[in-house]
């Protein structure tokens, strides 16, 4: 009794720490992965890959390569004929270990698709009976258990990655993932599914891996370039204006706004948390209790400027360190609402108005792959929006969108308005000169009468929900212009 007691505890002492030692190491490796998620609502689903980081998926439901490399293709790796007689089902996996050992992938992926047949229910790694993948190497043979499973359900936008079984049908997609072996020389891999019960006619499915990481892109370098600090990048022809806030004038380049006592110009603070960018920054505070830290515009006809149907618009940005909110919120963006439509369930019809600033989310959980990040994107009215209020569009590529506190951030966003009545307007995202976001088939109205009409440097809690505490951010380096700018030259 005292043996088998010992054997049980190191079993699960062994099963424990491998989950301890690889969760950080996937949070660390797989930021852009699907997320397994904590409860019902945020990790993966019909829609999100991960519900709390507001991270889409390429398609529904979920994304897969097929034995070609094709994103989303039917040629799979394996087709599997689940046996009635037996418990496990033993599926020669070589061929996706190898993939993804090839491509330097971190973790290797699983995704099931309904082929024929009924249904069958496999027990997930929350239960005792877990799936395991077998790696037989040159000198030794290793067992993993999963570090993540949870199953897709087409028109689902539950979370059901804490259930102790994983549904194989028609609607139902799994999907399970391991962390690869490091240094091993593989000879084969087996994957070993355990059977709760089968439904129905026997099954067929298609046995899937997830697409290749896609690489980040360059560092796109603009007109900023060319100028240190911004210093004069204001004589360039394509900038409309520019404010680096140093020896801050209120009332320069801003319509409205600029006189709020919620503003000051600061070069360091006294918590040492704040480094400034360059000499001075824009201080923005909302004070326990309430909503807003900032609602300055500059407004293109007021500043004698015509209304410009494309522009791009750059910034800094630094979250402070008692960044905490309880509700998503605002940030700085191009917008043509003209007191009309466009903010505060004023839906836009196409010929009112449209928005697209900036927007964020609550800080993630720390348990979560992307912990203690802020989700950052745009929050766009538009002509084509189903609901009241405006599209939460996170800047989710290669995870970039997610930031942290404490640290300066390149924000740019580029608006190009679409033909009236057509789907073809254009809204990205550049993040420290990366490419974030990218939606081409926009349709931010429905008349030509609409343009850019406002460059909105709107700072907001909410929603209605208002902060429980005094938070800050920062705002430097503001630039707008014609052409792409990118980050700054601090050379």
């Amino acid at each position: 009794m005292k043996a088998l007691f010992w054997f049980v505890f190191t079993l699960l002492l062994s099963f424990f720490s491998f989950e301890l030692l690889t969760q950080p190491y996937l949070a660390q490796h797989s930021k852009s992965l699907w997320f397994e998620g904590n409860n019902k609502k945020d990790g993966a689903n019909f829609k999100y890959k991960n519900k709390a980081a507001l991270m889409p998926w390429k398609s529904h439901p979920g994304d897969w390569c097929d034995v070609s490399g094709n994103p989303q293709g039917n040629q799979p790796f394996e087709i599997i004929r689940f046996d009635r007689k037996i418990n496990h089902q033993k599926i020669d996996v070589t061929a996706i270990v190898a993939r993804a050992i090839v491509l330097n992938q971190s973790t290797v992926e699983f995704i099931f698709r309904h082929i024929s047949g009924g249904s069958v229910d496999l027990y997930s790694r929350e239960h005792i009976d877990k799936p395991q993948l077998i790696y037989q190497s040159l000198t030794d043979q290793i067992s993993h258990f999963p570090t993540a499973d949870t199953v897709v359900v087409q028109g689902t936008h539950k979370t059901l990655g804490k259930l102790t079984k994983l549904s194989l049908n028609k609607v139902s997609t799994p999907l399970i993932r391991f962390v690869l072996p490091i240094n091993t020389k593989l000879l084969n891999a087996t994957l070993v599914l355990p059977i709760k019960k089968h439904y129905g006619k026997p099954l067929t499915a298609g046995l899937y891996n997830k697409c290749a990481d896609k690489p980040h892109s360059k560092v796109e370098k603009g007109l900023a370039s060319n100028y240190q600090f911004d210093e004069g990048i204001e004589q360039h022809p394509a900038v409309l204006f520019a404010d680096n806030f140093n020896g801050w004038w209120r009332g320069k380049n801003w319509s409205y706004g600029s006189e709020s006592k919620k503003l000051t110009t600061v070069a360091a603070d006294d918590k040492g948390y704040f480094l400034p960018l360059h000499q001075e920054a824009l201080k923005v505070s909302i004070p326990r209790g309430q909503n807003i830290g900032m609602n300055m515009a500059h407004v293109f006809k007021k500043e004698q400027v015509a209304e410009p149907e494309a522009l791009y618009f750059r910034y800094y940005l630094r979250f402070d360190q008692s960044w905490e909110t309880v509700e998503g919120g605002k940030l700085p963006g191009l917008s043509g609402t003209y007191n009309t439509a466009g903010w505060g369930g004023r839906t836009s019809n196409g010929f009112n108005g449209w928005s697209a600033r900036g927007a964020y989310r609550n800080i993630l959980d720390i348990i979560h792959p992307l912990q203690q990040k802020i989700p950052v994107g745009n929050y766009v009215y538009h002509a084509g929006q189903t609901n009241k209020y405006g599209d939460n569009l996170i800047w989710s590529d290669n995870a970039l969108g997610y930031l942290e506190k404490n640290r300066w951030y390149c924000i740019e966003q580029y608006v190009s308005l679409n033909t009236p009545n057509a789907k073809n307007g254009i809204l990205r995202g550049w993040i420290d000169g990366q490419l974030a976001f990218e939606n081409t088939q926009i349709e931010f109205r429905k008349t030509s009468a609409l343009k850019i009409e406002k460059v909105w440097m709107n700072i907001y809690h909410g929603g209605v929900k208002k902060v429980k505490k005094d938070i800050h951010l920062y705002i430097d380096n503001v630039v707008v212009a014609h052409k792409y700018i990118g980050p700054i030259n601090a050379q």
